[in-house]
């Protein structure tokens, strides 16, 4: 399994819910692969102290600690009050673990002594929504477990990951999928899976969404980046529906390169795109002759999208092969549509160009 980002763990979750599959059922399942690991790993038996944050994190070591209570002694020690837990599934599961006998308080002055007095202690304190150092409560919680000698289990991530202070598990158990950057300062790292379908990560969904950038309140033109739109001829809808909707996602400058023959066309779709003609009024196609006018504007922007209505005539495809491989050697982002895909399989195999996005389909 490919690491991934926190963010893209929060588009799985939003994704999951979306396809029928309820974050409280993954908040079930990440519990129990918690308690799984560590019975699996000698923990029946043994005292186990789960120290549980305010977040849904927190709320993953109360499903543990539920699970736990037929094999071992587990005890939750809540880092804040109650009343702070900020999630209502968190709640539920922390009346859940009550309900079955599992010993719950709030982290006060006995805490180092009740780590020192584990054999076993869950780290479920603070998870991947989380950044900076640990501080106050979790910082005393941090520094008992690492100087105490005992096993530690991480939940998700360790506490602190990634900054100055941080939790040194023997194991991090995961979920789904490793995060990107875990390494060996994450002890053993067990990936457990938590029911995310597969739809939720092949197909778009809400999730999605949390990808669009926040606008800043203080944005000003010429921050949200420029696109290039080179195509048309044949076809005037496509190139403007790929320009109006790059406009519609909030880039700035939309320029669009097309044939003369069908530059006024193209005008005519929105008044907010840029066109350039590349050509003369008689050109209804492009071409390498007219590379020149098709990147007039390639340098003030930061994506260029190549193929849209282009059509599949030889000359077309010999400029997108021309186009990709100087993108390509600028490193700059790509993406390649329609007909212009002919061009690179029509060449053999293309240079490699890790910031080009290929959009194959079926129609």
């Amino acid at each position: 399994m490919e690491p991934i980002t926190f963010v893209e763990v929060n588009v799985l979750d939003a994704n999951s819910e979306y396809r029928g599959v309820s974050t409280k059922h993954l908040m079930e399942e990440a519990g129990k692969g918690v308690a799984e690991h560590i019975i699996d790993t000698g923990g029946a038996g043994k005292r186990i102290l789960i120290l549980c944050g305010s977040g849904n994190n927190g709320g993953d070591g109360f499903v543990a600690a539920r699970y736990l209570k037929n094999q071992a002694e587990p005890e939750v020690v809540l880092m804040r009050s109650r009343e702070r837990l900020r999630t209502e599934l968190a709640r539920g599961n922390l009346r859940h673990a009550e309900e079955v006998g599992v010993p719950i308080s709030v982290a006060g002055e006995d805490l180092e002594t009740k780590v020192l007095d584990a054999d076993i202690i869950v780290d479920s304190m603070l998870g991947v929504g989380m950044s900076g150092a640990p501080r106050d409560i979790y910082e005393v919680a941090v520094r008992a477990m690492n100087g105490s000698g005992k096993r530690i289990v991480s939940v998700d991530i360790p506490t602190g990951w990634g900054s100055e202070l941080a939790v040194t598990p023997e194991s991090t158990v995961t979920f789904h999928a490793p995060k990107i950057g875990m390494g060996p300062e994450c002890g053993d790292i067990v990936v457990k899976p938590i029911g995310i379908p597969e739809e939720a990560e092949r197909y778009a969904g809400p999730g999605e969404l949390l990808l669009i950038p926040v606008v800043p309140s203080d944005a000003h033109k010429g921050g949200r980046g420029n696109v290039l739109v080179i195509g048309g001829g044949p076809f005037t809808g496509a190139p403007s529906l790929a320009a109006v909707a790059a406009h519609r996602c909030g880039i700035d400058l939309v320029y669009v390169a097309v044939p003369g023959a069908v530059a006024d066309v193209v005008k005519g779709y929105s008044m907010d795109l840029i066109v350039e003609p590349v050509g003369t009024t008689a050109t209804r196609k492009l071409s390498p002759q007219g590379l020149k006018d098709a990147l007039k504007w390639e340098e003030r922007c930061d994506a260029v999208v190549l193929g849209p209505g282009m059509g599949d005539d030889p000359d077309s495809l010999e400029l997108v092969d021309l186009v990709y491989r100087k993108m390509a050697e600028k490193g700059k982002p790509l993406v390649v549509d329609a007909d212009a895909l002919k061009a690179l399989t029509d060449k053999g195999q293309p240079p490699r160009h890790p910031g080009a996005v290929l959009t194959p389909h079926a129609g």
